[in-house]
């Protein structure tokens, strides 16, 4: 066993700053609550690379996606997604946060620094963060930047994240399951609107017992399964009663991706899919379906996927799922723009 000593929670905070920023995100966190909490009319996208994987083509991704956001933010509250740890079930590469260089060598240290300066260029670009909980330390060393964060289909039913969830002052989506399970995450919903005690480490670093208030603005996201979609309007309605009858008033979020884009038919293209999603959406919301508040959307500077191991790696191109191109993306959001 090999044991490498890392700097606290605090160090990094101190070192890469954020509180001159601190209104800001708070008041990203007031909207996002406003419009999952049914009291704000804005509709969410959130928008960006399945995971971040190299320091500069995301700045460039960044650059590109904030011209887009000035130009539809009158209708939009956009967030951007800044997946640096990946949940896995078959040992690939766990995100840039756990091994940066891409390369196995792991080093996290290095990861959680680069994480935290890329979180602070976008958040100099005045565009919100969005995130994914998956370990319940390191989450601790970016909260401060963040406005949203999900919880995946691998987590959603795992006690430790429901707990994570009921700690943080911003919204959480809860992620049906892989099977398509939408009990799983209305439970994890009414489970961190709980207060929970659990054993963390402070901003320090030291092991200490964290009491949470609960998280009263949690909500779901809808992101298919296994088989099938549940983008379309008698899934969406279907977990909208079944969201009341457990008094749970928050909306829902819609997941453009996975096996809402049928990702189990065909990898390779499925990420143009994401179009015919935003397409039934539309229509959702042009029938006065209030019940969705916002979309997930995969997208980088170039289509497609490529291997991580590949040797000449094209640029702005995912190296994990694949993902519409940044014109696309334009194309499609000024679609959705003129249409509700």
């Amino acid at each position: 066993m090999e044991i490498c000593r890392l700097k606290s929670p605090k160090y990094y905070k101190e070192l890469i700053c954020s509180q001159k920023f601190k209104k800001d995100i708070d008041n990203y966190r007031k909207i996002v609550k406003d419009i999952v909490n049914g009291r704000c009319n804005k509709f969410i996208l959130i928008v960006g690379p399945c995971s971040i994987h190299n320091y500069d083509e995301f700045i460039d991704y960044l650059d590109l996606f904030t011209k887009i956001k000035e130009k539809y933010q009158s209708k939009f509250f956009f967030m951007i997604r800044m997946y640096i740890e990946k949940s896995r079930s078959t040992g690939l590469w766990k995100g840039y946060l756990n091994d940066p260089n891409l390369d196995n060598s792991c080093n996290i240290e290095l990861g959680i620094k680069h994480t935290r300066e890329l979180f602070l260029e976008a958040t100099k670009r005045k565009i919100p963060i969005a995130t994914e909980i998956l370990c319940p330390l390191t989450c601790k060393y970016l909260d401060d930047f963040v406005t949203w964060s999900a919880v995946g289909a691998r987590t959603c039913e795992n006690q430790t994240t429901r707990i994570i969830a009921s700690d943080f002052d911003y919204p959480i989506g809860f992620k049906n399951d892989r099977k398509g399970d939408i009990q799983i995450p209305i439970d994890g919903i009414n489970q961190s609107k709980k207060s929970h005690s659990y054993v963390s480490i402070n901003t320090d670093g030291y092991p200490c017992v964290i009491k949470t208030k609960g998280n009263n603005n949690n909500h779901i996201i809808l992101r298919g399964a296994i088989g099938k979609v549940n983008y379309k309007e008698e899934a969406v309605n279907a977990t909208n009663e079944l969201l009341l009858i457990n008094n749970i008033k928050t909306k829902i979020l819609i997941d453009c991706s996975h096996d809402n884009c049928m990702r189990y038919i065909d990898s390779k293209n499925c990420y143009k899919n994401q179009e015919l999603v935003v397409d039934d959406i539309i229509r959702q919301k042009q029938n006065k379906n209030e019940s969705i508040c916002g979309l997930m959307i995969e997208s980088n500077i170039n289509e497609g996927c490529q291997p991580i191991n590949c040797e000449n790696k094209k640029y702005g191109i995912s190296i994990t799922d694949p993902c519409i191109s940044i014109e696309e993306t334009d194309r499609i959001i000024n679609k959705l723009f003129n249409s509700i």
